[in-house]
């Protein structure tokens, strides 16, 4: 269905200075010819967080295969942001999109790359989880998919098996791949679910023209997966067609596609990305017009009718790849885009109001190809990742929006943060180091997974708090009436706790209590002191408010226990069936706690907690998984408590 489009001109304004974001840049390499695309993530899971990136290039340009030039690379990151370069594969000429996620279940990320070549399919690179040593397996997946220039990995029919949706077309200079024609297309490869070997089935998005970019999001009031698509039908010609356009399906229930909208024609795009520019809960569209020379944003009417058209900026010199993303910590979205033929990154700061303001990040980065944004050091704020592709560069721009201290050893005095909405102080002796925080008032990532303890944990504003000492007992004090998504929770104040995001508890991590028992609340300050914290602050932790079903941290007197060594233990229900709660009691004061779970043989399954706990009742829960979130088999399990040198245990029957 072909609609007409309205469109406006926002105010936008050129800037010299980087606006409210310092930006640092940092060259990871300059020796990658015909460097594309990049994907960002955890490849090697090391214990770091650390995000590595790999990479696509074309060193052959358009040329015939050359084995001795790579083409899919990848950078592991050690946690300092050096980075040991690794070939994945000398075999792949033209590569260009590239995608990582878990596409086997076996919790390392794999990678599916697409290449401009003729006769090439889409490629899934197998992580053998020991990248570094072992390498990867290469998996070709169905017949040529030449012009293969996007490739996403996503969940498309929510199944809990990641897909990939990949777009590709025949273009007429090379000829006829393996002497027949590739219908231009947008597919949809289903995950079978059959772990390492793989089998991916074709289903068919859209038979489109070569399909320059796509992006996957929710479009209309369903909870179903969209497509939005930019097209070229002629390479050669700097000049939009009829058929170079903007167009968008909507998923049905048996994973079918039916076409919506062509949202503009006459466009020529490069990039798109779905994102909910302006906070009404229906996500927009924003492209890039690369033979039409425009940065451009569709407002959606809440129905997924794209009208709207909000020019962002225009006369750019051949924009190509785009990324939405908050960049200030604002709770708005912000743009990065690149230039290619102006070798220029730009970001677009947002007012609040969707006015941009266009700042120059880098002016010198010849052939400005792709940019991407991800924490990449750790600290909360977002980094800008990008390709030169004439230069050979890939490099960084490390983002300065977290506030910083550098603290010597000794005894430090309270270190405060945005004004003093969150204060850290360091217990004596203190080895000396560097402490960030970053604020960010955007959506809370994962709001709805949370602990049993809990009932639930704000919708927005959110803590990354990272200190580099080498060893360190914390005790944080933070405001909970000075930010305002913070205010919106309805909570007595007696249940307000500070939390954190546990990434290797429940299924992919949950937000639970940070130093349950060691939360103290004055309600005169409107404060809340956690004390005693030595492990949580760590590069990429998360902090936010929640809401607890336990018991009131204003009031900490200590149930009555007979002695040190009375903890009246249980756990309940038992027999259980998918999870289980451990609770203890402990005389008043501070003391040092243990509890963990074995198994019939004795083994260690996991430790569900290891700190200080002030007296009081607590209660633990334990959802059957091993420590890596797996779940364990039924049967008897042995629950231990170690506090103070003295030790309890129970046991429970678990049965699936």
């Amino acid at each position: 269905m072909k609609r007409l489009a309205l469109f406006l001109i926002i105010p936008m304004w050129v800037a010299a200075q980087s606006g409210s974001i310092t930006w640092q840049k940092h060259v990871i390499a300059d020796t990658l010819p015909g460097i594309k695309k990049v994907a960002i993530g955890n490849i090697d899971k090391d214990s770091n967080r650390a995000r590595d990136i790999a990479v696509t290039m074309n060193p052959e340009s358009d040329r015939a295969e050359d084995s001795t030039k790579a083409n899919v690379i990848w950078f592991a990151n050690d946690g300092a942001q050096n980075f040991t370069e690794f070939v994945i594969d000398f075999k792949l000429t033209g590569a260009r999109g590239i995608a990582l996620g878990d596409l086997t279940g076996d919790g390392y990320p794999d990678l599916a790359v697409g290449s401009r070549a003729d006769s090439i399919p889409l490629v899934i690179y197998k992580n053998s989880g020991a990248p570094e040593t072992l390498g990867w397996t290469r998996q070709e997946i169905g017949g040529p998919a030449p012009d293969n220039y996007e490739v996403k990995i996503v969940d498309l029919d929510r199944d809990g098996w990641l897909d990939v949706v990949d777009g590709f077309g025949d273009d007429a200079e090379y000829g006829a791949a393996n002497s027949g024609t590739v219908q231009d297309s947008i597919r949809f490869l289903k995950n079978t679910g059959r772990g390492d070997t793989l089998i991916l089935r074709n289903k068919l998005v859209a038979q489109v023209p070569s399909p320059a970019a796509f992006d996957v999001g929710w479009l209309d009031s369903d909870t179903l997966y969209d497509v939005a698509m930019v097209d070229w039908l002629d390479y050669f010609s700097s000049t939009a067609q009829t058929g170079e356009d903007l167009t968008w399906w909507a998923q049905q229930t048996d994973t079918s596609f039916v076409q919506q909208q062509q949202i503009i024609d006459y466009y020529g795009g490069n990039d798109v990305q779905i994102v909910d520019m302006n906070g009404d809960k229906a996500p927009d569209i924003v492209a890039v017009g690369y033979k039409s020379q425009t940065l451009d944003w569709w407002r959606n009417d809440g129905s997924g009718n794209f009208t709207d058209r909000v020019i962002i900026d225009q006369n750019l010199i051949r924009p190509r790849h785009v990324q939405v993303s908050d960049l200030d910590g604002d709770g708005d979205m912000d743009i990065a885009l690149t230039v290619d033929n102006a070798n220029t990154v730009y970001w677009y700061e947002n007012d609040g109001q969707q006015n941009f303001t266009r700042y120059t990040i880098d002016d010198a980065f010849t052939y400005a190809y792709f940019i991407c944004a991800n924490d990449l050091d750790g600290d909360g704020d977002l980094d800008l990742v990008g390709t030169a592709q004439d230069a050979g560069e890939l490099a960084w721009w490390e983002n300065n929006s977290a506030q910083t201290q550098d603290v010597a050893a000794g005894s430090p005095d309270t270190l405060d943060f945005y004004g003093t909405k969150l204060r850290i102080k360091y217990a004596s002796p203190y080895p000396g180091g560097l402490t960030s925080v970053f604020l960010n008032y955007g959506p809370t990532p994962d709001s709805t997974a949370f602990e049993a303890g809990l009932q639930k944990v704000t919708s927005s504003a959110f803590y990354t708090i990272v200190s580099h000492a080498a060893t360190y007992e914390a005790s944080l004090i933070v405001r909970y009436d000075s930010i305002p998504a913070w205010q919106n929770l309805s909570a007595k104040e007696s249940d307000l706790r500070f939390c954190f995001w546990n990434d290797t508890a429940g299924n992919g991590g949950e937000w639970q209590i940070l130093q349950p028992g060691s939360q103290v609340i004055d309600t005169a300050k409107n404060v809340i002191t956690i004390s005693q914290v030595t492990q949580a602050l760590h590069k990429y932790s998360l902090f936010t408010l929640g809401v607890s079903s336990g018991p009131s941290a204003i009031e900490r007197s200590a149930p009555a226990v007979a002695s040190v060594n009375d903890f009246k233990l249980f756990s309940f229900p038992n027999p259980f069936n998918g999870q289980a709660n451990i609770e203890f009691m402990l005389p008043g004061g501070s003391h040092p706690v243990r509890l963990e779970i074995f198994n019939a043989r004795g083994q260690k399954v996991r430790t569900l907690f290891s700190g200080n706990l002030f007296g009081g009742r607590h209660r633990f829960n334990w959802k059957g998984q091993n420590e890596r979130g797996v779940n364990v088999s039924s049967g008897w399990y042995f629950y231990r408590l170690f506090v103070a040198g003295k030790r309890q245990s129970g046991k429970m029957l678990l049965v699936r």
